[in-house]
């Protein structure tokens, strides 16, 4: 009786044993994360309008071809008045990658609602903040999307978005990596008191050595300071790199790296730091006027934190 009846069990263990593959199968394919979203043939750019604080933004998302859903950044202003048209060197250094891209007009400029302020020493506490939940408005707008991926969403910006973009990331910690170019990490005030030394703006502007500059900071600048970003620096834990050029006529920008440097060495930050020795602050060489090769070491930084998985 014992080796018939296992007989006529094991058929049913063969039907069932393939039932239980199919399901377990089906299952893993179901919790993969692959896309279900037919895949773009050509890039395109898509008008988008972002609610912030009682106002609208007018935007732009850049989106590249290929499988949804995208990794992410949105591109974050520099100081005035400033259009996300301004800003489209970012889409075309990224989407060709793979990498959407959010542009948008700065409050009260172009086509966003709301007042444009300038940010100063005076008001910068309050003007960078408001600047920051900006930011984080489109980055909360990306994430409702099908076609980006909301575990791949980062904050790219330059000058200004220095101070902007780690605030907007105190916000939104579980951002995925955040890239600052030519970003200062002095206050405001400091900023503006090397600005002033530099001509920066003006026709004849060029940088200060970093010794000179030490020097007179510490014998002369009192204040005011405005906005300080190192306590929201010392909790940035979301990965972040900065680069910088050794000319900048805008910023003082060995200080910002021994801020930061510090800063990280203190708090275990995931900071990453470079610089171009004869950069100014738009990272072209200070005489010749070439460009810098820094997108080739922004790709290398996202590559190795497998932005592109």
């Amino acid at each position: 009786m014992k080796p018939d009846f296992l007989m006529l069990l094991r058929p049913l263990v063969t039907i069932c044993g393939s039932t239980l593959i199919f399901l377990l199968t089906s299952g893993l394919s179901a919790c993969s994360g692959a896309s279900t979203q037919p895949a773009r043939a050509e890039p395109s750019e898509e008008a988008l309008r972002i609610p912030s604080g009682g106002v609208e933004l007018a935007a732009t998302l850049c989106l590249p071809a290929g499988q949804p859903p995208f990794p992410a950044f949105v591109a974050l202003h520099g100081s005035g008045l400033t259009w996300g048209k301004d800003l489209q060197f970012y889409c075309n250094a990224l989407t060709p990658r793979g990498v959407a891209v959010l542009l948008y007009d700065k409050r009260g400029v172009g086509n966003s609602g709301g007042e444009y302020r300038s940010v100063s020493v005076e008001n910068s506490v309050t003007q960078l903040d408001e600047l920051a939940n900006d930011a984080v408005a489109a980055v909360d707008f990306l994430r409702q999307r099908a076609d980006i991926d909301p575990k791949r969403i980062g904050l790219i910006g330059q000058s200004q978005a220095g101070w902007i973009i780690p605030l907007a990331a105190s916000k939104r910690p579980d951002l995925r990596f955040v890239v600052i170019i030519s970003g200062p990490s002095v206050s405001t005030g400091e900023e503006m008191y090397y600005s002033a030394l530099t001509g920066d703006r003006t026709p004849d502007a060029k940088a200060m050595r970093d010794t000179e500059y030490e020097k007179k900071r510490k014998a002369d600048f009192r204040g005011p300071y405005g906005y300080d970003p190192e306590p929201v620096l010392s909790e940035l834990r979301v990965p972040s790199l900065w680069i910088f050029g050794g000319k900048d006529e805008s910023i003082p920008a060995y200080r910002c790296l021994r801020i930061l440097s510090d800063a990280r060495a203190k708090n275990d930050l995931p900071m990453s730091l470079k610089v171009y020795a004869d950069g100014n602050h738009g990272l072209h060489h200070f005489s010749s006027g070439q460009q810098m090769p820094y997108w080739d070491f922004i790709y290398e930084w996202l590559a190795e934190r497998r932005l592109w998985r």
